[in-house]
């Protein structure tokens, strides 16, 4: 679903928003929210994941999709170079942040301006974005052509060599505006081109569920020390009982919800508990602004077929907001405008003696 301009994504309704009110008209559109996932949807796709997890692919195999990952996503892209995902047009419907270049607009009031990134509005100082699992560029192109301004500056990283020189080769790609680079997220060392502490956003989009479920935690914790305080996480991946899990055979089963596709690479579908573990648990705030999953699927409709398909992603905007600003009210009302939510000052005073205590 490719789009003009930002400026129409931006008008574009957020996944989560379009109701399916009257079910005579599913055929009108090609995708709907917060369907209702009732006990027979869900026994179904219990069913056919019990089946198809049934048989679990050798424990040697299993050793050497995880030691060899890099070559098979490698192969992938060897093959397929650029042309098997397309530009993420609508990350700026679902993550209307990464519109930097707005946020300096002078004819907007301040109650527009504030946001998380209030702070370099008045200082105008750099953005720095960096993209995690980028592929070919998929997501770093649209927010460079997004944001034109010299004030942004994206770094992106990928398991895979052969992802990263293509994005490098991209007549798009400006070394003065990017750096791309090869990073494996799950391992214990890290070379990065950044000091901690100096990322505003963190994307993370269907890159998780390709990391081992076992070393998902660490690749999160390793991530955190490199955002600022009062920086974003945005985070978008498969959930539980999506369509694609489904369609699994028995025999690419890893474990619980874990498998690998015929080409070698992997993939992981969340459950909400699981998902909340991952990303909570380095003591960030969680900002749900955008959520899709759980009890409320995505569906779909085939164009071929017109057939409903059930779609569950969890999408989340995560905020590091501990030692971001001493004052509660502050902390309230900053996150409250994000959310929409009113947040229990006592989570905020909880986290915040969690954050001191592991500092000393």
């Amino acid at each position: 679903m490719e789009e003009s301009d930002s400026t129409e994504n931006r008008k574009k309704p957020q996944f989560g928003t379009r109701y399916l009110n009257e079910p005579d008209k599913v055929f009108q559109h090609n995708a709907w929210d917060d369907v209702e996932w009732n006990e027979e949807l869900k026994q179904n796709a219990e069913e056919k994941i019990k089946f198809n997890s049934q048989t679990l692919v050798p424990e040697e195999e299993q050793e050497k999709y995880e030691n060899e990952a890099n070559q098979f996503w490698d192969k992938f892209y060897n093959i397929h170079e650029n042309r098997f995902f397309k530009d993420r047009h609508w990350l700026f419907t679902e993550f209307p942040d990464l519109c930097i270049d707005s946020m300096f607009n002078e004819d907007k009031s301040p109650s527009e301006n504030v946001s998380v990134k209030e702070s370099i509005i008045e200082r105008k100082e750099k953005v720095n974005i960096f993209e995690v699992g980028c592929g070919v560029g998929n997501t770093v192109f649209p927010i460079l052509e997004t944001n034109m301004s010299s004030n942004i500056f994206v770094y992106c990283c990928d398991f895979s060599e052969v992802a990263v020189s293509l994005v490098k080769s991209n007549p798009l790609y400006n070394p003065d505006r990017c750096c791309g680079f090869v990073c494996d997220i799950s391992s214990d060392v890290w070379e990065v081109p950044f000091e901690e502490n100096s990322l505003d956003f963190i994307i993370l989009i269907f890159v998780l569920s390709a990391v081992h479920p076992e070393k998902m935690q660490h690749a999160v914790n390793s991530l955190a020390k490199y955002l600022k305080p009062g920086g974003e996480i945005l985070f978008r991946d498969y959930g539980k009982y999506d369509m694609v899990e489904l369609r699994f055979k028995p025999g690419r089963c890893l474990s619980e919800h874990f498998y690998v596709r015929g080409d070698g690479t992997r993939v992981y579908f969340f459950s909400e508990e699981k998902h909340q573990r991952s990303l909570m648990a380095f003591q960030c705030c969680v900002l749900q602004k955008y959520f899709i999953g759980s009890t409320t699927p995505l569906c779909n409709i085939s164009s071929n077929h017109n057939v409903p398909k059930y779609r569950k992603n969890f999408m989340v905007n995560i905020c590091w907001m501990l030692t971001f600003c001493m004052k509660e009210v502050y902390y309230d009302t900053y996150l409250t405008h994000l959310t929409g939510f009113q947040i229990d000052t006592a989570i905020i005073n909880m986290c915040y003696s969690n954050q001191s205590r592991s500092n000393k």
